[in-house]
Parts: structure tokens; C-alpha cells; sequence
């Protein structure tokens, strides 16, 4: 397979969020940025054009990540019944996406929390949960840390969690500096009945 490898620029224009001008390094050390010498297969770093851009992406990542946090969550309501077969011994196997982080402004990818649950036509018998990355990921990468699916009220209702680490690699001034954030996904599913 050729991999073509793409250097992709973030556009947009500047608003700064800080009070006064910083310099690099200030910036650097505020928001935790570290330098790295190697860089994940598949990440382009996205390269940052000067300070006042770099403080506004990433006073958008903060703002995108506590927006993520305070959002209200609606369950996932599903009807096990309209799937019932004539034979009753078969179980169901369905995927759904309970919850979905998307990545920056003005790029498109998401980090999406799914759940497997199988079922035998009345109630959930098992549930897996697992995340992935989806859509324009180039200069991103996610590590998952921790997921988990809990099943409830005798199967009628199933919790799914995860978090990771959401790491940014940026192009500053020729160096590949990496921003990492923890991202924390939840969701419901509840069983019609």
C-alpha cells in the first residue's frame, strides 16, 4: 500500500484567548506541550503558524473538551422485540455508539464509544464495549486507557464507559511538539419494555 504522507496546515483566524502576548516557550510550559522525537505511524503533525495561533488551537481543544463534559447525554432507546426470530434459541449481536468526542475545530475526525450487546430477544446477555477514531485523524492519535459495559436491571439497561489519552502533534517553529488530553466517554442504552 503507498502512504502518502501530508503535512496539513490548520487555517482559520486567530482570536487569542490569553491577555497579553506569549512567547513560545511561555506557551509551552502554560498548556503542558512536550517536545518528541518520534512520531505514531499514519500522524502528520499540523502545523502551527505562529503564537497566536497556537494559544487559540489550543484554548479550542480545552473549550471542545469541557463543552463534551457538561453535554447531556439521552439514552439509547432500543426495542428488542420488533427483532425476535422464530427460534427462540437465537441470540442477536448489534453494535451502537453511545457516546462520540469530535476532534478539533476545524477538523473532522471523533472518537466514537460503541457497545456490542447480544441479546435473546427480551434482554441484553452480554455487552462489550470498545472506542475507535474515525474521519480526519491525521495529526491526532488516541490511546485508550480504560472501557467497560455494565449490565443492569436484570438486562434491561447497559452502561458503557472509556477514556484515553487524546494527543495532539504539532509542527512549532520545526519541532514536533505533542498536546495530550484526557477524554472521557459514557453512555445508555435502555431496553423498551
Amino acid at each position: 500500500m503507498f502512504l502518502v504522507s501530508v503535512l496539513f496546515t490548520v487555517v482559520f483566524v486567530p482570536n487569542v484567548f490569553a491577555s497579553e502576548d506569549q512567547t513560545y516557550d511561555e506557551i509551552f510550559e502554560a498548556y503542558g506541550l512536550k517536545t518528541v522525537s518520534e512520531i505514531p505511524n499514519g500522524v502528520n503533525p499540523i502545523e502551527i503558524k505562529n503564537e497566536k495561533e497556537l494559544v487559540y488551537f489550543l484554548e479550542l481543544i480545552n473549550k471542545s473538551i469541557d463543552d463534551h463534559a457538561k453535554k447531556e447525554k439521552k439514552p439509547i432507546v432500543i426495542d428488542l422485540s420488533k427483532n425476535i426470530n422464530s427460534d427462540a434459541s437465537t441470540f442477536a449481536t448489534r453494535t451502537y455508539t453511545v457516546d462520540s468526542y469530535q476532534i478539533g475545530v476545524p477538523l473532522y475526525g471523533k472518537v466514537d464509544l460503541k457497545v456490542t450487546v447480544t441479546d435473546d430477544g427480551y434482554r441484553v446477555t452480554r455487552a462489550l464495549a470498545f472506542t475507535n477514531i474515525t474521519g480526519f485523524t491525521l495529526g491526532f492519535d488516541w490511546d485508550e486507557t480504560t472501557r467497560g459495559a455494565e449490565i443492569y436491571s436484570n438486562g434491561r439497561d447497559v452502561y458503557a464507559w472509556a477514556e484515553g489519552e487524546l494527543e495532539y502533534y504539532l509542527l512549532v517553529n520545526g519541532t514536533v511538539r505533542l498536546y495530550s488530553k484526557t477524554i472521557s466517554l459514557d453512555g445508555y442504552l435502555m431496553i423498551f419494555h
